[in-house]
C-alpha cells in the first residue's frame, strides 16, 4: 500500500464496542480497532533491512474537524476483558489502529492548527490494556516476525486516551498514549524490529486512568513493553504537551516514552538519538 494520501474533512471514524460481556475465553474476543485509515493491518512485508522492503510506503492523511470538541478517530470499548492480553480491548490511532508484522516508511499526519483533530479512546470495563497514538495505537510482532517504523510524523493532533476499572478486583491494568504509537509491543527475541526517524510536533497527548490503572504517556510513546531488540533512533519531540494524570493510582509521563519495560530474557531496547524541544511533560497523580 503506497502513495496514498487520505483527507478527512469534518468527518468522524468510530469504532464502537458495547457489548458488555465478552464470551471468548480462550481467544482474542470483542477488541475494538480504530484508524483513520484502516483499524487493524498485519503481515505487509515483515521488514527486510538488506534490501529495503516496505509493505505501507508514503501514506498521508489530513484531518481537520468543525470545533475543539469533534472526534476525528473515537474507539469505545465498554466489554469486560478478564485478565488476559488482546482480549477486549481498544486499540486506537489517527492512521491504524493496531499494525502487527508490517514495514512502514513515511507515514504522516497532518492536523489543522484553528482546532486540533481529536483521537479518542475509552475503555470503561477493566481493560487490561488501552491504547492511544496519534499515528498509530499498537505496534505488535508475532511468530518472530518483527515491524519496522521510519521516517513518520505527527502534526496538530490531540490525542486522548481513558480507562476506568470498574470491578475492584485487585487488577492493576495499563493504559498508553503516545504522540505517534500507543505501546509498541515485542514478544518474541527473535523478531527483527526497527523504529527510527519519528518525529511528532505542535501535539497534545493526555492519558487519564483511573482506579489500579497504570496510566503512560509520552511524547513519542505512551510505553514500549516486554520488548525483544527494538533499536530506536532519531526521535523528536517538539512543541507539545504531554499529561497522565489520575485521581486515584499512579501516573508516568516521559518526553519521548511514559515506560520502557524490560523482561529478563530479552535484549535491552535501545533508544539513540532522542531530542525533546519545547515540551511540557507532567503527570498527575
Amino acid at each position: 500500500i503506497s502513495n496514498v494520501e487520505v483527507t478527512l474533512n469534518n468527518c468522524s471514524i468510530n469504532a464502537l464496542g458495547n457489548s458488555f460481556q465478552s464470551e471468548y475465553v480462550n481467544e482474542v474476543g470483542n477488541n475494538v480497532y480504530a484508524g483513520g485509515v484502516i483499524g487493524y493491518i498485519a503481515n505487509y512485508s515483515n521488514y527486510d533491512a538488506e534490501n529495503g522492503a516496505y509493505g505501507l510506503n508514503n501514506i498521508t492523511l489530513n484531518m481537520s474537524v468543525r470545533n475543539e470538541d469533534a472526534y476525528a478517530v473515537r474507539g469505545i470499548q465498554n466489554a469486560v476483558a478478564g485478565n488476559d492480553n488482546y482480549h477486549s480491548e481498544c486499540f486506537t490511532g489517527g492512521m491504524f489502529g493496531m499494525v502487527e508484522c508490517c514495514a512502514a516508511t513515511e507515514l504522516n499526519i497532518v492536523g489543522k492548527t484553528t482546532y486540533k483533530p481529536l483521537i479518542y479512546s475509552y475503555g470503561s470495563q477493566d481493560p487490561k490494556t488501552a491504547s492511544t497514538g496519534g499515528l498509530i495505537g499498537a505496534l505488535r510482532d508475532s511468530s518472530a516476525e518483527g515491524y519496522s517504523l521510519v521516517n513518520s510524523s505527527v502534526k496538530n493532533i490531540h490525542v486522548v486516551g481513558r480507562a476506568y476499572i470498574q470491578s475492584q478486583t485487585g487488577m492493576v491494568n495499563d493504559i498508553y498514549v503516545g504522540g505517534a504509537v500507543g505501546v509498541a509491543g515485542g514478544t518474541d527475541n527473535d523478531a527483527v524490529s526497527n523504529i527510527s526517524g519519528i518525529t511528532v510536533e505542535d501535539t497534545a497527548i493526555e492519558s487519564v486512568g483511573e482506579s489500579a490503572m497504570l496510566t503512560y504517556a509520552g511524547g513519542i510513546f505512551g510505553g514500549v513493553w516486554w520488548t525483544a531488540d527494538i533499536p530506536t533512533s532519531n526521535l523528536i519531540s517538539r512543541n507539545n504537551t504531554v499529561l497522565a494524570s489520575s485521581a486515584s493510582y499512579s501516573t508516568y509521563a516521559g518526553g519521548i516514552s511514559g515506560m520502557i519495560q524490560n523482561n529478563q530474557n530479552y535484549n535491552i531496547t535501545n533508544i539513540s538519538s532522542a531530542k525533546v524541544l519545547n515540551t511540557s511533560v507532567e503527570a498527575v497523580t
